[in-house]
């Protein structure tokens, strides 16, 4: 490599661009989405630990499948915030 070449992109380096309307318009409704997302995630714990649903196993089950459903769209979305928030810092 010469002296004047420019450095080579490494995958730590994050690119600063302008979002996109739509980007934009995704940032500022992350907030609220991940408060719904949270907020059904704390009924569906608060849904599983009523004793009838405890002494329903079907019940139950279908419960802790869309806890877990519920867990992995509020991890996505703090993910997808944190490179949106990255993208324009």
């Amino acid at each position: 490599m010469s002296k004047n070449s420019p450095p080579q992109n490494t995958s730590t380096q994050v690119k600063k661009r302008k979002l996109s309307f739509n980007e934009q318009r995704e940032l500022d409704s992350m907030e609220s989405n991940i408060h719904k997302a949270e907020k059904r995630l704390a009924e569906l714990t608060q849904e599983s630990s009523d004793p009838e649903v405890v002494s329903n196993a079907i019940k139950l089950s279908q419960i802790s499948a869309e806890m877990a459903e519920v867990q992995a769209k509020v991890d996505m979305l703090y993910k997808r915030w944190e490179e949106l928030e990255q993208t324009v810092s």
